[in-house]
């Protein structure tokens, strides 16, 4: 193996698609994987390429972890998790030499708010489940709703609702303030979670589709397959808005064919690790400057099929 790789480390290394980045990318890059809890990173990563880090709420999460990335010399960061990224962008000349492989600033401000996402798409004419501030009224909206919070990931604290006299039982039953969750119509149909990729000047790189088959909080089920509505709908969110970087559309194609966005994840997710199976390398526009448009000919068809592994530690 040559000495020369290029080093990345990745935060939520506990991440389900994790070990199989680890598994296909070993040879070409030297790979650390850090968490908040190192146990939870899959035995099969050597434990020299485990680390700890604090929660990127602690004080202490941006110094430690731009600590490691100087003493491990790592020359690209792969954050993991949405309440990392705008503390990582903001201090960001703390990393120094590290590369950052994340789309800007104002587009991660923008999309973490899954509200002011929706209404940004709306306002450039991207289809959209309409979507209210949940302390306003929800007279326009047809039932089923779903009610979430305008933060946060994964499919935590997501409540459905099916008739409109319903909702204020909902609404007075949950804890804070009303205008951090929003209602938003439920649309029915297919879901995707479409991976992205484009390099640090912006120019797009690829488009992969991939449709969810089956989630247990994240996604166990998926299969890669080529979507034309959706692959212009996605060059249609790239066009207007310019991300940079890598991110994450989540999104619901209707039997109708009708392709409406309901969340946009500004990092790479669990099945991220599919782009890599799929034969494209993304992290090598950032290593080696990289920008030219380098689209794959065609998607592949490519299936993912998660397994639990039973591992037991000493307890602590």
């Amino acid at each position: 193996m040559s000495e020369n790789r290029f080093k990345i480390l990745f935060t939520a290394g506990g991440s389900p698609g994790q070990e199989a980045l680890y598994r296909d990318l070993q040879d070409q890059y030297v790979m650390f994987f850090a968490d908040m809890d190192p146990q939870r990173i899959s035995p099969s990563i050597p434990a020299t390429h485990r680390f700890q880090i604090p929660a990127a709420t602690s004080e202490d999460f941006v110094p430690m972890l731009s600590q490691l990335c100087g003493q491990l010399g790592v020359d690209l960061l792969v954050p993991g998790v949405d309440e990392e990224l705008l503390q990582i962008w903001r201090a960001k000349e703390m990393f120094g030499a590290t590369r950052l492989f994340m789309p800007k600033a104002s587009f991660v401000e923008e999309m973490t708010d899954k509200l002011q996402m929706n209404r940004i798409f709306s306002s450039l004419g991207l289809d959209v489940p309409r979507a209210v501030r949940a302390d306003d009224s929800a007279d326009g909206l047809e039932f089923p709703v779903l009610v979430k919070p305008r933060w946060g990931r994964g499919s935590r604290d997501i409540y459905r609702v099916t008739t409109r006299e319903k909702l204020p039982f909902l609404l007075n039953a949950l804890d804070g303030d009303l205008s951090r969750w929003l209602v938003q119509e439920c649309i029915v149909g297919k879901e995707y979670t479409v991976q992205i990729v484009a390099a640090a000047d912006s120019s797009l790189q690829v488009i992969l589709p991939i449709h969810a088959r089956e989630k247990r909080g994240s996604t166990t089920v998926a299969a890669m397959h080529s979507d034309l509505e959706i692959e212009r709908y996605c060059e249609d969110i790239h066009r207007h808005l310019d991300p940079q970087g890598c991110y994450n559309v989540q999104l619901i194609k209707s039997a109708d064919g009708r392709v409406r966005c309901f969340e946009v994840n500004p990092r790479i997710s669990t099945t991220f690790c599919m782009v890599i199976r799929a034969g494209f390398d993304p992290f090598k526009f950032f290593c080696e400057g990289i920008s030219a448009e380098n689209r794959l000919g065609t998607v592949p068809d490519i299936r993912l099929v998660r397994h639990w592994i039973n591992e037991f530690v000493e307890a602590d």
